[in-house]
């Protein structure tokens, strides 16, 4: 009996499940390539619901699809020879209408063989998913745009409310000549909010806030700004951010709160950021003017290029605040909004929830990439590595490197240094490991080694479990926006 209790002992200890063993260090995140195959590719989004593709729009008037990390040969829509592209000019936005698996409607924003803004609806084709239907083109609103090359605005973004807005730049040239921006009966230097729900065209939302006002244009959402590179709503709270790019001193963002029912003059003219305008003015009328939430000078950047607001829930650090880059200095900062104050973070250094990027992305080789027209991805070997974009906002420019130096920037460098994108919770997805060189032989050709190094790296998959997001896997793709930049083979001004 005492022999039976001894080996029913035993039998129990070795069925005792030993504690998991602790989650191994964050390893070192990188960037693999995705396609090298787009030119100019200023902006990315998905339709909603869709997690199997990613459109991109390219700067000279088409957009592509990315499905299952695979460009497609046939673009979506290809409007080329009807835009003016180059400089900020272009094909610079894409939305898909919150009904699109039902309706199959998007909105394109472009530049006109004129110069002059357009934004169109098409349709889904009905044979082809992955096709628009070239002949259904639908004219919702026609922006002349004379005199400047510059400021053309450029996106397209459905909020909340189902209602279509569009950001509009001022018309272009140093310190608004033609006097837009402080102009209501002019669509120039305005934010507009439209309803497209419509069988054609556009009709104006009856609590647009100029509606019945004979002082001013009835699309007008708001105001006063000098160009607006992108705006994003806040996915939680619905409040509305937008980054204005300044004239030759300031770089701001607005902050609009869920609850405003718009109407609002954000300033330019009369001011650039917090300070009256132009330079060296003491004094200006401020009355009725909202300023903006925060600035920053030109000794800092030149051209803020907007972000998202982190909305994810692995890093707490970072829930509900706004991040956001310029064009021309490797940064990324944030700020927190409530109740109309901003909590400035501005180097990601000692802990705070933001990261400065790295510093050689002017490298040769970086900008070899940037003329290939190259999208990355992001994946890192354990789950402890999240990102820090919006994992609701359909990818647009969630990249925070968005442009800097051409219209097909994409984020490079190592994420050790800042880079971060956004990536899907609980998504496997198999990784490659670096292979080690095939030492050379005397015997071996280039080819022969090239071989030997794919042969070893298709033996040795990896999966890796990585992510923040809910979200889609195709938000793993790191596609800089020079539609944030505003497509630029030069620096937005």
């Amino acid at each position: 009996m005492k022999t039976l209790a001894i080996l029913l002992a035993l039998l129990a200890c070795s069925n005792t499940t030993a504690p998991p063993p602790p989650p191994p260090p964050p390893g070192t995140p990188t960037l693999h390539l995705v396609t090298n195959l787009l030119a100019s590719p200023v902006y990315a989004i998905s339709p909603p619901g869709d997690t199997l593709r990613l459109f991109v729009v390219e700067q000279a008037g088409r957009v592509r699809v990315l499905r299952r990390d695979t460009l497609l040969a046939t673009p979506f829509l290809d409007l080329r020879g009807k835009i003016t592209s180059g400089g900020e000019r272009g094909l610079l936005s894409l939305a898909f209408h919150p009904q699109y698996a039902a309706n199959g409607r998007f909105y394109v924003y472009f530049t006109d063989v004129n110069g002059d803004i357009r934004i169109v609806r098409y349709l889904r084709s009905a044979a082809d998913s992955n096709v628009a239907d070239a002949l259904s083109a639908d004219t919702v609103l026609a922006v002349p745009h004379p005199g400047q090359s510059n400021h053309n605005g450029g996106q397209l973004q459905f909020g909340p409310d189902g209602k279509l807005y569009a950001g509009l730049g001022d018309g272009g040239g140093g310190g608004d000549p033609a006097g837009n921006g402080q102009n209501k009966h002019a669509l120039l230097g305005k934010l507009l909010r439209l309803d497209v729900d419509g069988a054609s065209g556009y009709t104006v939302p009856a609590n647009n806030p100029f509606v019945g006002d004979t002082s001013a244009a009835p699309e007008i959402w708001a105001w006063g700004l000098r160009n607006p590179w992108r705006f994003t709503f806040d996915r939680s709270s619905s409040d509305l951010y937008i980054a204005d790019v300044g004239q030759g001193s300031w770089e701001e963002v607005d902050v609009q709160p869920a609850a405003s029912t718009g109407g609002v003059n954000y300033g330019w003219n009369v001011m650039e950021g917090l300070h009256c305008y132009p330079p060296g003015t003491t004094s200006c009328n401020q009355t009725g003017l909202t300023l903006p939430l925060i600035e920053y000078d030109h000794g800092a950047g030149c051209s803020i290029t907007g972000g998202y607001v982190y909305r994810g829930t692995k890093v707490a650090a970072l829930s509900g605040y706004y991040l956001y880059s310029d064009y021309c200095t490797p940064f990324v900062r944030s700020f927190k909004y409530a109740g109309g104050v901003a909590t400035l973070q501005v180097r990601g250094r000692g802990g705070d929830p933001v990261a400065r990027l790295d510093p050689t992305a002017r490298s040769r080789r970086q900008r070899q990439l940037i003329r290939a027209g190259s999208a990355r991805r992001a994946v890192h070997h354990h789950a402890g590595w999240i990102a820090v974009s919006d994992c609701g906002d359909a990818v647009r420019g969630d990249s925070q490197d968005v442009g800097r130096r051409r219209g097909d920037r994409v984020l490079k460098g190592t994420a050790k240094h800042g880079r971060w994108c956004r990536v899907p919770t609980g998504e496997t997805i198999t990784r490659r490991p670096r292979v080690p060189s095939v030492p050379r032989r005397r015997t071996s050709t280039s080819r022969d080694r090239s071989s030997a190094r794919r042969d070893a790296a298709r033996a040795s998959p990896r999966s890796a479990r990585i992510g923040d997001c809910t979200w889609r896997p195709r938000s793993q793709f790191l596609l800089g926006s020079a539609a944030e930049s505003m497509g630029g083979w030069s620096r937005p001004r």
